[in-house]
């Protein structure tokens, strides 16, 4: 079913969060071309609410800085009627989450080739985030997206926030999956880069071991997992991994943040 939104029309929905709605739409350009987007669109119940509408828009600002072939492109930022939006790149392919599921599923790993070639698209991505002084904060296989090509990006950096800023977005709420948030996110702590590196981290370490690393069956319990729990090496898990790929991986996912790298 079709929709107008502006000189957007608008199409099925590709996902759903607390604060926003994501839809393909496409836009006829002034050469007549038509232009495929993912438009992420503020809820409703949220148009009136100040701090939601400033949580929306310094997302779109952050990532609209961004300029990176890892990094999913922001078109436009503004508002039609009472609606914010958002309209980005549209991505074909599918979320790490999905293909790690898969992998979970037939316990097959990924190669490690392909595992380092995710991971180095990963990290140049945030390396260029970093320099720009944004932390992405919600780096999971459900915002990273392999394309049809092969390739790597990051989506949704509507938890991310310049370096100036802390855990709470101003909404108050504590965002982000906690499985994939390092001990000082978990603890409200002031935020930087080395948050992104621990994410990233867990994300390696679950590509290369085909299981979850913080597992529990409550928010406490996977809390625990984080602050207390065992870390083995992923060799531990798939043989396959060399040493080198274990050392940085560790390092990755130590507690103390002084410890991993900055960047």
């Amino acid at each position: 079913m079709e929709d107008r939104f502006g000189p957007y029309t608008v199409f099925e929905c590709l996902g759903a969060g607390g604060m926003a709605t994501v839809h393909r739409a496409s836009l006829v350009l002034e050469n007549d071309t038509t232009r495929e987007v993912a438009l992420k669109r503020l809820l409703p119940q949220y148009a009136t609410d100040q701090r939601f509408i400033d949580d929306f828009i310094r997302e779109g600002k952050l990532a609209a800085q961004l300029q990176h072939p890892n990094i999913v492109r922001i078109l436009e930022l503004g508002r039609i009627g009472r609606t914010y939006f958002i309209a980005m790149d549209l991505v074909r392919g599918r979320s790490l989450m999905s293909l790690m599921k898969r992998a979970y599923t037939k316990r097959r790993p990924a190669p490690i080739g392909v595992v380092v070639a995710l991971m180095t698209e990963i990290c140049d991505a945030l390396e260029h985030a970093h320099e720009a002084d944004i932390v992405h904060r919600d780096l999971t296989p459900s915002n990273l997206i392999v394309t049809n090509g092969g390739h790597l990006k990051i989506i949704d950096f509507g938890v991310a926030k310049a370096l100036s800023g802390n855990l709470q977005t101003s909404s108050g709420l504590a965002k982000g999956k906690i499985g994939y948030m390092s001990m000082e996110a978990i603890s409200g702590k002031q935020l930087d880069t080395r948050a992104d590196i621990f994410s990233a981290g867990v994300v390696a370490w679950e590509l290369i071991a085909t299981r979850r690393l913080f597992r529990g069956d409550t928010d406490v319990a996977v809390i625990m997992e984080v602050r207390d729990g065992e870390l083995e090496p992923p060799s531990r898990y798939n043989p396959d991994c060399p040493q080198e790929l274990d050392d940085i991986v560790m390092m990755a996912l130590a507690r103390n943040k002084e410890l991993r790298w900055a960047s």
